[in-house]
């Protein structure tokens, strides 16, 4: 009876370590599910992505397609066959024969098992025996490739494809324009009509500039106030004493600025076009080589 009582004793109060193995089972349980879980979440996506990288190839968006290959491999923390041969066809179709070459080493590592694949789950179709097809029929225009850009490189643009072109655009000059006084009007917000506001802008360019005479000191000319500029029998204006070219009329005219008061000359930034080339560079497709690089 009292060995009985104490079995009874031991199943109501098992003893500590007893107590800790089932925590520790209960701990290493969960984990193991919240592991198993979110992995085949990332799995699901992974697949995800993947549908869309084949969708992409097939409607001919390669730069797409290889965008979410390299997502799918992110997330699924590996690659697979599959993944491979999108990889390496969208490569191949931009021309990145380097990265094609390189994703093609990974596949046939795979084959190898020299690189352990991680699968999508079974709803995944695998590999068919055509496509592997094309992918070693593939090998030799990729490694042809990848030589002739390493060994051939186009001399124009040293294998980078691109060759850079000047263009000139001409542009009003920013030097010689003409400033005029102008407004502009700026409505209300009641819709009462609105306010005017003075502002200078450049309206004319006129290919020259202008200081003033250093001879007249900018007078220019002056009308005769004896004759209103008619200069008729006018004994004031036609043998004026400061009047340097007699003409009649005028009691002052400055012959070296033609009495308009200013020295012209041509805009030193436009030389009288009225305008000036800017130049800019462009990037364009190397026309020796047509973009390849060699």
């Amino acid at each position: 009876m009292k060995q009985h009582h104490n079995l009874q004793l031991l199943f109501n109060h098992p003893p500590a370590f007893t107590c800790i193995a089932r925590q520790l089972f209960l701990f290493f349980a969960l984990t193991a599910f919240c592991f198993t879980s979110n992995a085949q979440t990332a799995n699901y996506r992974a697949q995800g992505n993947y549908y869309s990288a084949k969708t992409n190839l097939k409607n001919g968006n390669y730069a797409e397609a290889i965008n979410y290959v390299k997502k799918s491999k992110e997330t699924l923390g590996g690659t697979n066959e599959e993944l491979q041969y999108l990889h390496i066809i969208a490569a191949y179709r931009l021309d990145i024969v380097e990265e094609a070459k390189k994703e093609l080493e990974t596949f046939f590592d795979i084959s190898d098992k020299k690189v352990k694949a991680i699968y999508f789950d079974k709803s995944v179709d695998r590999l068919t025996n055509d496509e592997t097809k094309e992918l070693t029929m593939l090998m030799d225009p990729i490694f042809e490739a990848v030589d002739k850009k390493l060994n051939h490189r186009c001399k124009k643009c040293t294998g980078t494809g691109t060759a850079t072109i000047i263009k000139t655009i001409y542009e009003h000059c920013n030097k010689c324009g003409e400033a005029d006084k102008g407004y502009y009007s700026i409505n209300s917000d009641n819709g009462m009509g609105g306010t005017k506001r003075s502002g200078y802008k450049k309206t004319e360019w006129k290919g020259f500039t202008k200081s003033t005479c250093k001879i007249c000191n900018g007078k220019g000319l002056e009308i005769c106030s004896k004759c209103k500029g008619f200069g008729t029998n006018c004994k004031g204006c036609n043998n004026h004493p400061v009047n340097p070219s007699g003409y009649k009329g005028f009691s002052f005219y400055c012959s070296p600025c033609s009495g308009s008061g200013y020295d012209f000359q041509y805009c030193d930034k436009c030389s009288g076009t009225k305008s000036y080339a800017k130049k800019t560079t462009e990037n364009i497709a190397c026309p020796d080589c047509n973009g390849k690089g060699y």
